[in-house]
């Protein structure tokens, strides 16, 4: 199955049970459906990411 999106068609995107799979040009990411955690490939690690400070965070 593939999503619409903005993301170029060069991105491989698929669906499963419970993440959104996407290929990059660096890793493959998997995005959990339900809390939306990142995880990348091949090891599942997870990418944190953060707001750089100093841009309108209070």
């Amino acid at each position: 199955m593939q999503v619409a999106g903005s993301m170029g068609d060069h991105a491989l995107r698929q669906l499963t049970d419970r993440f959104l799979l996407v290929r990059g040009d660096l890793k493959t990411y998997k995005i959990h459906l339900g809390s939306t955690n990142i995880l990348m490939e091949p090891n599942d690690a997870y990418l944190c990411i953060v707001p750089a400070s100093g841009h309108g965070c209070p």
